[in-house]
């Protein structure tokens, strides 16, 4: 995480939060942690959230805590990114933007 840290400052990429896995597993703790950084409830940030990832525990975590999530087909397969969880797949980062 302080790696990533260093690297958007040096890119000059600003994030009001930059979460890791080396602190805290992937999983339901970093979306509290996002919503408590939102100011907002966990089931308000989920309602309102996008989670966009490459693998099928990305997915399932989307699922399990009512995200909307879109899978990039990059590493797995759209199939099962959707068996995963995945509302939508992407096969490339740029397909993202119009979803919003």
């Amino acid at each position: 995480t302080e790696h990533l840290k260093k690297l958007f400052r040096e890119k000059k990429l600003y994030f009001d939060v930059v979460l890791g896995s080396d602190v805290h597993e992937k999983g339901d703790e970093h979306i509290s942690l996002f919503a408590k950084a939102a100011g907002v409830s966990r089931d308000e940030f989920c309602s309102q959230a996008l989670l966009l990832g490459d693998g099928p525990a990305d997915m399932r975590m989307g699922r399990k805590n009512g995200i909307f999530s879109v899978g990039i087909t990059t590493t797995v397969s759209e199939g099962a990114l959707i068996r995963a969880g995945a509302n939508r797949t992407i096969s490339r980062l740029r397909e993202v933007l119009p979803l919003f």
